[in-house]
């Protein structure tokens, strides 16, 4: 999903999505931002809170 929304967020703007995650104490949460819209994300590792929030997002902009 990483990739997929940075294809599609290329496709308006030449921006790529911006992550932030930080650690917790049952794992990570990451935050995207790209296109006016924010998704957020947890999973085990950062890169899994990073795909769920990027599949959220990507979710999202399908919707509008």
């Amino acid at each position: 999903y990483k990739s997929a929304l940075q294809e599609y967020v290329q496709k308006y703007e030449h921006v790529t999505p911006v992550y932030e995650t930080i650690a917790g104490a049952e794992g990570y949460e990451s935050t995207v931002r790209a296109l006016g819209q924010t998704a957020r994300g947890t999973g085990a590792s950062k890169k899994a809170a990073e795909t769920a929030a990027a599949k959220s997002l990507y979710g999202k902009l399908l919707m509008q």
